[in-house]
């Protein structure tokens, strides 16, 4: 009797059980679990996605510096185009390249601080931050050898100013130079002539005589001290003939023979220089007494 009393108290306390309520806590936790997994899924989604876009980041960088080629030898024409343009891509390249930084340094932080921990996700990262490091270093190496390109345009800026000055220097020579033979040329080739009647030549202290006793027999040869503004001045390359318009004439400055020819309808009327070279080989001045 009292065994069955005890199985019926059991059994009423059974049936009086709440499973509506088991299933609604257990519902609850599914829910939750559910909605867990969901955020995990979007965090990692957003991660992959922040992944993606700071590898395409570098990616675009890579080549980007892949294109850039520094000159061995530059061309002095276009190096400084060529060298600005370099300069603009390294500092476009180093401005990306830190904003993948701090993109990683971001990502990082937003790793280290989630309660999501994955060890794949870290080393993702971290792969990341070392294809940024390896692409600053080639950066470096790019800015050290523009900086090396820099110094031998300058080295060779320095050598061309110098060469300019010399080259100046030259032509400065050579124009004084030039204008000195040019002078020159004028002194060698500048003649003088006079002409006049035997008396008036010796008046104005261009003829003396010479020689006899007494003046007699004496010969008229130019004088070794006259002045020069008594003559005509003549570019002795361009004097083929001097009209004398005289019945007779003697050249008293001495001249070679064969070098020259009097002529004319009076028998004096010209003086024709047949070889001016040698007419002029002894004397730069022509003395002529006519009559």
């Amino acid at each position: 009797m009292k065994c069955a009393a005890a199985f019926l108290l059991v059994l009423i306390i059974t049936s009086c059980h709440n499973y509506k309520k088991d299933a609604e806590n257990l519902q609850v936790k599914v829910d939750s679990l559910v909605s867990a997994s969901q955020q995990k899924e979007s965090t990692i989604e957003n991660y992959l996605d922040d992944f993606t876009e700071i590898q395409t980041s570098l990616d675009s960088i890579k080549k980007m510096e892949e294109l850039l080629v520094i000159p061995d030898e530059p061309e002095r024409a276009d190096t400084k185009n060529k060298r600005e343009q370099i300069i603009a891509d390294i500092s476009a390249i180093s401005d990306l390249l830190e904003k993948n930084k701090e993109s990683i340094a971001s990502l990082k932080h937003r790793l280290n601080n989630a309660s999501l921990k994955s060890g794949k996700l870290e080393s993702m990262v971290n792969e990341l931050e070392t294809k940024t490091k390896n692409l600053e270093e080639n950066l470096k190496q790019k800015t050290e050898e523009i900086d090396e390109l820099s110094e031998t345009v300058n080295v060779q800026n320095e050598n061309i100013t110098v060469l300019n000055k010399k080259i100046e220097g030259l032509r400065e020579d050579l124009s004084g130079k030039a204008d000195s033979l040019k002078w020159m040329k004028n002194e060698l080739f500048t003649g003088f002539y006079i002409a006049g009647a035997l008396n008036d030549l010796r008046d104005k202290g261009v003829v003396v005589r010479e020689g006899g006793i007494l003046g007699i027999a004496s010969t008229p040869v130019v004088s070794e001290d006259f002045s020069n503004d008594l003559f005509e001045t003549i570019d002795s390359r361009e004097l083929d003939f001097l009209p004398l318009n005289s019945r007779k004439a003697d050249l008293i400055s001495v001249h070679p023979l064969n070098s020259y020819h009097i002529s004319g309808d009076n028998n004096a009327d010209t003086l024709f220089i047949d070889n001016r070279n040698k007419f002029w080989s002894i004397s730069k001045y022509l003395v002529v007494a006519v009559k």
